[in-house]
């Protein structure tokens, strides 16, 4: 074989992976509006690549046919192949055979149609089918890019569970000083690979403990780091609370109401769970979506938490574990946030611009319900209200802007906590959240705030007035490997082994690191287990393919 590769050939390939791009006449003329940019773009994909050589091989009566049918395609193809030709990096492959390429190469990407795909699925290679259409991908920086629903604070660093579509649980730490992402340790267990389908999004550490509460999920999952093991307290009557958070008290982990009536108690050490049912009203509403305020706190020994529907905070008693019902004023418009500064309850409503201080103690109220001339925003205007150094900040959850109450004053002011960027705007068309902060937070001195700009952290001083803004990416490391485990076992294509569809996601670049870092282990190595296995056939292939498997699933 090594005397059938042309020397020049042979010199360019040496110590590099190679991949085959395959193009069919059938494909170009089926796919003429796309055709030249498409290959325009796959082989972009390659250059600046020192690791991996691009053996680009298109039928050889493409050039032929598209002379006499498609002339002006045929210019910019010349112009194409002439561009890449002269380069002198990759291989043009015009022979009539493609049984070199085949043997040679480490990976093929190119059309599904393509005969070439069964012959790498047979020596177990890996195939990448395209999509003529696409010609766009994401950067690597919104391939790193990610956020996260919750966090707790520990040591200058916040803890998360990050929400990924590459269906592994990792629990990560960001260093507030410098903005470095850590991978800590990966959880064990299996989870949806579909987030926006059920993920675990509350988070909180008790002891060595970490709990993780569930959206759209029917269990409670809980880390032991000391032992590294997990387990899943499934919930009763297979009820999927949605935007659940937890905290802790006196080393129970209590998971506050959101769409049902219970406060759910969990002793993390028994795995045993209490439901306290909150009296009937919010029962009678008939609606089991949102029954209570995505705001909640604690305050003292006891848990307040407000309805949606009534203008009402329930107060649970954490020592008696009994509920009291404070009724805030007449009216249905009800609490979306809440916060508290000793006796006084700040809260809002997304159905109203309007936010509210009443005080527990004396029963008084005050109002405020004027905002600035060009404040844009009336409903879901706000995430959460958090004291700030004169006041408290309203940080914006669908409106444009903060804003800084002052309790000795009746105008809502214009606020900045980061002057880095436009509120409400989204860097590019990858950042399609439809609200502007996924969480605001207090730690110590500091407003933390998970903007959807761009999936970066603010940090507001409160004391100082100072902003830092962090943006929460995977380090290169950490982003290619997790990328590769995930094509290696779970992208696979039902009609061809070992096959990968193109995406924005899991586009040629992606693809290209995969074959360069040899990530793609798992296949091959079956393949020899299987043959190992069928050869010998002394009565344990089963239970070898069965510890291979398991071993590799890990």
């Amino acid at each position: 074989m090594k005397h059938g590769i042309p020397l020049e050939w042979r010199t360019k390939i040496k110590g590099k992976k190679v991949i085959l791009f395959n193009v069919s006449i059938s494909g170009i003329l089926q796919n003429s509006k796309y055709a030249m940019e498409k290959i325009r773009y796959v082989l972009s994909r390659f250059e600046n690549r020192e690791d991996v050589v691009l053996w680009w091989r298109p039928h050889p009566l493409v050039e032929a046919t598209l002379k006499s049918m498609r002339p002006a395609m045929y210019g910019e193809y010349m112009e194409i192949k002439n561009a890449f030709l002269s380069g002198g990096k990759g291989i043009f492959d015009e022979t009539g055979d493609p049984g070199i390429a085949v043997a040679v190469a480490d990976a093929y990407v190119g059309e599904a149609s393509s005969s070439l795909i069964h012959y790498f699925g047979v020596l177990g290679k890996p195939v990448f089918f395209i999509d003529w259409k696409m010609t766009e991908e994401w950067s690597e920086d919104e391939r790193a890019s990610t956020f996260f629903y919750d966090c707790y604070f520990e040591d200058n660093f916040v803890w998360f569970v990050p929400n990924s579509e590459l269906g592994y649980y990792y629990l990560c730490k960001l260093d507030l000083e410098s903005g470095e992402l850590s991978l800590v340790e990966e959880l064990p267990g299996k989870f949806n690979n579909r987030p926006e389908e059920g993920t675990h999004a509350g988070i909180i550490k008790i002891n060595e403990s970490i709990v993780l509460a569930p959206y759209k999920l029917s269990d409670i999952y809980i880390y032991h780091l000391n032992t590294k093991q997990a387990i899943k307290i499934p919930l009763a009557r297979d009820m999927r609370p949605t935007d659940t958070q937890a905290f802790e008290y006196k080393g129970k982990a209590f998971l506050r109401p959101f769409n049902y009536p219970v406060v759910i108690e969990l002793d993390i050490g028994t795995g045993y769970c209490i439901y306290h049912e909150i009296p009937e009203p919010e029962r009678m509403m008939g609606n089991l979506e949102d029954l209570y305020g995505r705001g909640s706190v604690v305050n003292g020994n006891s848990f307040y938490f407000p309805t949606r529907h009534r203008n009402v905070i329930w107060k649970f008693d954490l020592d008696t574990r009994t509920f009291l019902e404070r009724k805030i004023e007449d009216g249905k418009t009800g609490y979306s946030f809440l916060d508290a500064v000793g006796n006084n309850f700040w809260m809002g409503s997304d159905k109203t611009l309007e936010i509210v201080c009443w005080n527990e103690e004396t029963g008084s109220m005050k109002r405020w319900h004027d905002f600035p001339e060009d404040f844009g925003g009336k409903e879901k205007a706000f995430l959460a209200i958090l004291e700030s150094k004169e006041g408290m900040i309203a940080v914006p959850r669908k409106a444009d802007m903060a804003v800084e109450i002052n309790l000795y004053s009746p105008m809502a002011k214009k606020y900045s906590i980061q002057d880095s960027f436009v509120e409400g705007a989204k860097l590019s068309a990858f950042y399609n959240h439809s609200i502007n902060y996924l969480i605001a937070k207090k730690y110590q001195d500091q407003i933390v705030a998970l903007t959807t700009y761009n999936n970066s952290l603010v940090l507001y001083d409160c004391i100082t007035g100072k902003s830092v803004v962090h943006p929460i990416r995977f380090r290169d490391a950490d982003r290619r490997s997790l990328e590769n485990r995930k094509m290696d076992k779970e992208f696979q294509s039902a009609g061809t082994p070992n096959s990968y569809m193109e995406s924005k996601r899991w586009s040629v670049s992606v693809f290209i690191n995969y074959i360069a870092d040899g990530g793609y282990h798992y296949y091959q190595t079956a393949r020899n287990c299987y043959k190992s296995a069928a050869e010998s056939l002394d009565g344990n292939c089963g239970k070898n393919l069965h510890c291979f498997i398991k071993d590799e699933l890990k």
